[in-house]
């Protein structure tokens, strides 16, 4: 049976296990998706085919996920259509690989020359993979049906819930590990959060390097893409630099506890829990502490002023100044201006649920510290655009001797990566030249 043939079999197979959820397979392509009765929830379930593979090595994986309309703009409008539904697929939506879901990892499934020796097609779709199928059609209708029973509440609860309902991982792609940097340590710390949650922590630092350090960098990482370990390479960097690195995964990502994210002020009541654990260790006591922080991270790092006015410096990457900022500005672009009419009942649920966390800004936070403080934001950012943050910064504190600002006017939120795709190893130069003069005498 030549790949062609094994391709479309699979397919078939998959539409018929799909079926009775009420699944369709869009034209000849290997996306298969259902939509509720009003269009306003939607599931969507995808074959991808692996770029390397041969006449007689064929690799695939799923991709997976459910969305409603709430998840892209806030409120009730309109209806999904084939193209928004496939937003589900996106991690930063709460998309997955079925190989999380049912084998715990990210699963590439492999039919080779030998392996149809053993089985017949038919055979090893029955064993390795109708049983997978039905799993993440299972676990698709469960998402739905909590997502379709957001429209008939009238709950406020239940609707800021559902715009983060999900858990991230950090993709096996994004993932660094100690083998990548033979000289880096690290050693792993838990504690406990604002709900009594556990997160997961380490502490990195240079093997052989003097034992005195400058100070510790509590790094914050963004949302979506998972937690601390895809930012590896920016720990080596600093700890190359002298520093501590104190690295945590945020509530709902990796290692740490939480069914889901939670809300955006969530980041912050974390990072308020992480300061508190990193400076009590015996190590890190009297230690100049150093925030740094990426998008959500970002967000964080400024917000958390208000509760830890002591640091001696901030870097903020692509961040913005109060939490609800992102869902206004999300909403506003789905929906206009119609969208702000929805912010006081979410702002109202959000203080409701995250107290004093929901309550503080990035401005207020640079207000009630004397460190010094370094933005860097992308013009071109429109996940979180520069007008948010970075200008609201500038415009109080472009004379102020403790700020450093920097724009790149040809990046977007990426601000981290450089225009040929790699880290931005000048960048991460300046910031720790910019933690020097804040520690150095």
């Amino acid at each position: 049976m030549d790949m062609t043939s094994i391709y479309e079999y699979i397919l078939s197979r998959i539409a018929e296990d799909l079926s009775p959820y009420g699944y369709k397979r869009s034209g000849k392509s290997s996306l298969f998706y259902r939509y509720s009765a009003d269009k306003k929830v939607g599931c969507v379930f995808e074959m991808q085919k692996s770029m390397f593979n041969s006449s007689d090595d064929y690799s695939f994986t799923f991709n997976l996920g459910c969305i409603a309309l709430y998840n892209l703009n806030g409120y009730y409008k309109d209806k999904l259509t084939l193209e928004t539904a496939k937003l589900a697929l996106r991690y930063d939506a709460g998309g997955m690989r079925l190989g999380h879901l049912s084998r715990g990892c990210d699963y590439w499934w492999n039919i080779t020359d030998e392996i149809l020796k053993e089985f017949s097609i038919e055979e090893y779709y029955n064993r390795f993979l109708h049983p997978d199928i039905l799993k993440a059609a299972e676990y698709l209708k469960e998402q739905a049906d909590k997502k379709e029973s957001v429209y008939s509440k009238e709950n406020n609860t239940v609707i800021y819930d559902s715009i983060f309902d999900f858990r991230c991982t950090t993709a096996k792609a994004d993932t660094f590990s100690l083998a990548n940097f033979p000289d880096l340590t690290r050693q792993r710390h838990t504690f406990p959060s604002n709900n009594g949650q556990t997160l997961v922590g380490y502490l990195y630092a240079l093997e052989g390097a003097p034992e005195e350090k400058k100070g510790v960098i509590v790094f914050a990482h963004g949302l979506g893409g998972g937690g601390q370990t895809g930012y590896m390479d920016i720990f080596h960097y600093m700890a190359e630099q002298g520093y501590y690195v104190f690295a945590y995964d945020a509530t709902g990502n990796d290692e740490s506890e939480g069914e889901v994210i939670g809300g955006l002020p969530q980041g912050i009541a974390d990072l308020d829990h992480a300061i508190d654990y990193a400076c009590a260790l015996e190590v890190l006591r009297g230690l100049p502490l150093l925030l740094m922080g990426y998008s959500w991270g970002a967000l964080s790092v400024t917000n958390v002023l208000c509760f830890h006015p002591e640091a001696t410096a901030v870097v903020s990457l692509a961040g913005w100044d109060r939490a609800i900022d992102m869902i206004e500005y999300r909403g506003t672009e789905a929906a206009g201006e119609f969208a702000r009419l929805t912010m006081p009942l979410i702002e109202r649920q959000e203080r409701k649920r995250y107290g004093k966390y929901a309550a503080c800004s990035g401005m207020e936070g640079l207000a009630a510290s004397d460190c010094a403080a370094m933005i860097v934001h992308g013009a071109r950012d429109t996940v979180i655009p520069i007008a948010y943050g970075y200008e609201r910064y500038y415009a109080a504190y472009c004379n102020d001797g403790r700020f450093v600002f920097k724009v790149y006017e040809e990046r977007g939120h990426a601000i981290l990566t450089d225009e040929s795709g790699e880290r931005d190893v000048a960048l991460l130069a300046e910031i720790a030249a910019f933690f020097d003069r804040s520690v150095l005498p």
